[in-house]
């Protein structure tokens, strides 16, 4: 790895700006005294081509991704932990709240649900519950039906 002049303040703290906006020209209006905008573009253009400065932004950024996937993994953990339990804080989960932590942890996984797919899996879960009320609804007037006959 070749060694790099160490930054100035100015160009650490133009570092922290760019990696918080993600724009060079915002990030020198932030830093450098100046407002003049074509003058904030001149020295983002300049900062980011100096390749201290691109490695330095590489290593925070992979730093910030670091910390990002250990925080992904505690909030899948957490996730989990909620589909797997029947109450959470004294209350049930109902079967909506589940799918929903599980759409999160397939989101987190990388495994995006399509939206047809959850379309046609909630209109089963419709019909599926839809078919249940009508079968109790059938039983229980077939049961009047032969209390009257039985009369």
């Amino acid at each position: 790895m070749p060694k790099y002049r160490s930054l100035s303040p100015k160009q650490e703290k133009f570092i922290e700006e760019y990696i918080k906006t993600g724009n060079g020209k915002e990030a020198a209006l932030r830093v450098y005294n100046t407002t003049d905008g074509k003058t904030a573009k001149s020295i983002a253009v300049e900062n980011l081509s100096k390749p201290a400065i691109q490695a330095e932004i590489q290593r925070k950024k992979a730093d910030l991704a670091k910390e990002f996937k250990i925080e992904a993994i505690n909030a899948f953990n957490k996730l989990k932990e909620y589909i797997e339990q029947d109450k959470i804080n004294g209350m049930a989960l109902t079967p909506r709240t589940r799918l929903e932590a599980l759409k999160l942890l397939l989101d987190y996984a990388g495994y995006a649900p399509s939206q047809k797919v959850e379309s046609i899996n909630l209109n089963i879960s419709a019909q599926e519950e839809t078919r249940r009320r009508a079968a109790e609804l059938i039983k229980k007037k077939q049961e009047e039906c032969i209390d009257i006959n039985t009369e």
